[in-house]
């Protein structure tokens, strides 16, 4: 807090703040923080899962490792009955149980999540000519942010990864798009992170874009909407309160 209020006084630019924040919370430490050792050290823990009583229905790959281990240790892939992986192949031992899931007579579903990017979006294309994933692009689904259905979202934080700077998001189409052609990239995990999983689950089991209108539509029986039930016409344009997501 008080990094926030000097940056605030000193009216400096967002990526100093990112920079100071780090700095400090590298030097300090905190059990919840997940730097690059610890991050290694999780997903080496989260890795030895033992599926003899765990026999998931679907895969979902992410683009983060860091997103991967927050949803691991929320429970997503035993709410969803699902593996959760990394595009880089992460957990091993995940990896390595797919590989002979998808060759059994049982093959998972497999889904992709995955921030709005230029480079997001060639996410699907990169893993289906991966040999070692052996992925059937017709099994595939994208459940990956459209950039075009960010103007349903009501909150988040642009980040630019080549020079580190954050912007918060704007639900003006042309905002989005000049974010998008200029190299920037809305990430996943900048939104709530127990009403994302939800919705992420409900796009899962329903084949939908994550923040789609179909989606939308879908969020008064998912959070609970006392004031308008979902009716006919509310299934097919969104409720009024939850044309929104963030």
């Amino acid at each position: 807090m008080a990094l926030v209020a000097a940056f605030s006084v000193r009216r400096g630019r967002k990526k100093d703040l990112v920079k100071a924040v780090d700095t400090y919370c590298r030097k300090v430490g905190h059990p919840f923080l997940l730097t690059p050792e610890v991050s290694v050290e999780l997903m080496r823990k989260l890795g030895a899962m033992d599926f003899k009583e765990f026999h998931p229905e679907r895969v979902l790959i992410v683009e983060d490792e860091d997103y991967a281990i927050q949803l691991l240790l929320n429970h997503f892939h035993i709410e969803q009955n699902c593996l959760v992986l990394t595009a880089d192949k992460r957990p091993t031992s995940s990896f390595q149980y797919f590989k002979l899931r998808q060759k059994s007579d049982n093959p998972l579903s497999v889904y992709v999540f995955h921030d709005a990017s230029q480079n997001s979006s060639r996410l699907v294309n990169r893993l289906e000519e991966d040999w070692e994933w052996g992925l059937n692009p017709e099994q595939l689904v994208d459940l990956g942010i459209d950039p075009g259905n960010l103007t349903h979202c009501a909150s988040g934080t642009w980040y630019n990864p080549v020079n580190h700077d954050v912007e918060s998001h704007r639900k003006s189409s042309r905002f989005i798009q000049k974010k998008i052609d200029t190299g920037w990239r809305f990430p996943v995990d900048g939104l709530p992170v127990r009403k994302t999983q939800t919705a992420l689950g409900y796009c899962m089991q329903n084949n939908c874009l994550f923040m789609s209108m179909a989606m939308l539509a879908a969020m008064p029986m998912l959070f609970g909407n006392p004031q308008r039930p979902q009716t006919e016409s509310s299934v097919s344009s969104g409720s009024d309160d939850f044309d929104d997501f963030g």
